[in-house]
């Protein structure tokens, strides 16, 4: 056969999470496995996300509505899975600047005090040491302004710490990120 395929436009991996995320606000008769698959493709792109070109793609008057909007989204995801802390803590790996970074920290806190132990045990993934010190950094910016969640999350922690619940190298990301929570910033 002489026929041959069209060519297939290449979708950006900022424009696959702004697709799922628009099915998802805007398409009441999604089925189940259609709202997973579009949830999934969100969090699995925040790591490769370009918030500025996600900006672009909004019909706010102002792209910064359009970032706030799939940030407030989120964390109306909350509580959220141990793949989803994961997706959130790759994340950090996207061009976060500015006020994007607060607004971002503040999902990382908020995913620690859901579930401390699985965020600290996500911290240990192999070659990205520079980028689970940047989730810690930003976890422990955010979480000092919420002294009462962050007590009770690091008491969770202190007891996962003592009964052996983390391997030797969740136990040292873990002790690690305590560190981070108790230290003041300044």
């Amino acid at each position: 056969s002489q026929r041959q395929e069209p060519e297939r436009e290449e979708i950006s991996d900022t424009r696959r999470v702004y697709i799922a995320w628009n099915q998802l606000v805007t398409n009441d008769n999604l089925s189940a496995e259609e709202r997973y698959t579009y949830h999934r493709t969100i969090f699995s792109g925040l790591a490769y996300l370009d918030w500025q070109e996600l900006g672009q793609m909004g019909s706010a008057e102002y792209p910064e509505q359009t970032m706030e909007a799939l940030l407030s989204w989120l964390l109306e995801q909350a509580p959220y899975t141990a793949s989803e802390i994961l997706s959130l803590q790759m994340g950090v790996q996207s061009n976060l600047d500015g006020w994007l970074t607060d607004d971002y920290a503040h999902l990382l806190s908020t995913a620690f005090f859901g579930d401390p132990v699985t965020f600290a045990k996500n911290l240990v993934t192999d070659s990205l040491e520079d980028t689970m010190y940047q989730v810690i950094r930003l976890t422990a910016y955010d979480a000092e302004l919420y002294p009462a969640e962050q007590e009770e999350a690091l008491l969770i922690l202190d007891a996962a710490l003592a009964d052996g619940s983390f391997t030797e190298d969740e136990a040292g990301w873990a002790r690690l990120l305590e560190l981070y929570l108790t230290t003041p910033i300044n």
